[in-house]
């Protein structure tokens, strides 16, 4: 679990608040699903999701959307500097997340086939993730309202 020392005003709040609940589902998140599709010995193979990406025009692959979106380390500067309006950064991952939760209702609709109980826990993992990644950005703009 990697979180940013940058974040540490952020951990000392309590558990409920939406920027510190964001981190730690982040951390908790990437250390389970990051690399799923990667097989190595002692480790299940699981198969990659791919599907034709109307909203993309191209073929997009589960774990591309992870590696592309996801897999990163947070640095909530925004809550840390608390500025009185939305940042670009904010107006930038809420675009982001709207862009993913198109994304993987385009991958729900298009295969359902494909889909197997690992892919419905790691689906609902990320949009659990989405959620607490919109709220702690939502909590801290109208923090200020």
């Amino acid at each position: 679990m990697r979180i940013h020392l940058d974040n540490k005003p952020i951990l000392a709040l309590p558990d409920n608040h939406p920027a510190k609940r964001f981190l730690l589902n982040h951390a908790e998140f990437c250390s389970q699903w990051i690399g799923f599709e990667i097989s190595y010995p002692d480790k299940e193979e699981f198969p990659d999701l791919v599907w034709h990406s109307k909203s993309q025009n191209k073929s997009v692959c589960l774990s591309d959307i992870l590696y592309k979106y996801i897999s990163f380390t947070p640095v909530l500067s925004d809550w840390v500097l608390n500025p009185k309006t939305q940042t670009e950064s904010e107006k930038t991952y809420l675009v982001t997340i709207a862009v993913i939760s198109t994304l993987i209702n385009e991958a729900q609709s298009c295969c359902p086939g494909q889909i197997q109980p690992f892919h419905n826990s790691l689906i609902r993992s990320l949009l659990r993730l989405l959620n607490n990644w919109e709220s702690s950005i939502t909590a801290r703009i109208t923090h200020h309202k």
